[in-house]
């Protein structure tokens, strides 16, 4: 148990976790790019499915690492930090529609924007993310920092510019795409993930139960409203192919990653 204690607090294991984040955010979008531009609209997936999918995957796997971690005792867990605590786990349900948010514009633009104009901008999440957190939180940051913000910045401005002024180049054969709109749901999706990622700065398998518990509920309801709405809703799972499965299986567990990297990596 030692031995055990002292790996998880290694720079090793360290390096394996950001290695293995960064991979995991590579694959996401390069899957979840393919499955939004690879079939005709018709059989797309509903993000909303999508999403409810993935909850379930990382509340499974978060029940699984606190049973895990609490040498079995995750009925008591649960009744610790959750029924005993109600008023705390409602907290969760404000970064719950926050992640909801942020998880449906990213389909949104992962369909109007290329893989890599996609993960350039995105990048702009640590900008947003630093300056809410200095907003929210005080939180204070050295010069080398705001240095590397700011590059960050402009790397991304660049980005955007130049493309911009080739706009075409993101249109796809059936000129469906838009640019504006890509930018705009990443835009959005980047000030979402800044207010959940500080507003829910201690991550632990607790709380990521508590947080997909209420995601699913939030998309569920998200789901039926759509449904009523919508005289051609899909039934669920439509459109699930062999790689949106992958991409299910790289959002679970790229939550708990993102877990994991916070409690044991800094």
């Amino acid at each position: 148990m030692v031995l055990s204690s002292q790996f998880l607090n290694s720079p090793q294991f360290k390096l394996i976790l950001l290695t293995g984040m960064v991979l995991q955010n590579s694959c996401t979008v390069l899957v979840g790019r393919y499955t939004r531009s690879s079939v005709p609209t018709e059989e797309l997936y509903v993000v909303n499915h999508l999403i409810v999918i993935t909850e379930i995957g990382k509340l499974l796997l978060s029940c699984g690492f606190e049973y895990a971690t609490t040498n079995g005792q995750l009925a008591k867990s649960i009744q610790t930090n959750i029924i005993d605590r109600p008023y705390d786990a409602l907290k969760i349900m404000v970064p719950a529609l926050l992640y909801l948010v942020q998880n449906s514009l990213l389909y949104v633009a992962l369909s109007n924007l290329t893989a890599p104009i996609f993960q350039v901008t995105y990048q702009a999440k640590l900008v947003t993310t630093a300056i809410v957190s200095v907003m929210m939180l005080n939180r204070k940051y050295s010069p080398q920092q705001w240095i590397c913000l700011v590059i960050i910045s402009v790397g991304v401005a660049i980005v955007v510019l130049g493309e911009t002024g080739d706009s075409k180049k993101v249109s796809d054969a059936s000129g469906k795409q838009s640019l504006t709109v890509g930018l705009m749901a990443v835009t959005i999706a980047c000030l979402s993930s800044a207010l959940a990622g500080v507003y829910f700065e201690k991550v632990v398998w607790m709380r990521n139960i508590q947080l997909a518990f209420f995601t699913i509920c939030t998309a569920v309801f998200q789901g039926l409203w759509q449904k009523a709405k919508s005289d051609t809703a899909q039934p669920y799972l439509h459109g699930f192919t062999g790689y949106v499965w992958v991409l299910v299986g790289l959002q679970a567990g790229g939550g708990l990653l993102v877990a994991a990297v916070i409690k044991y990596a800094g």
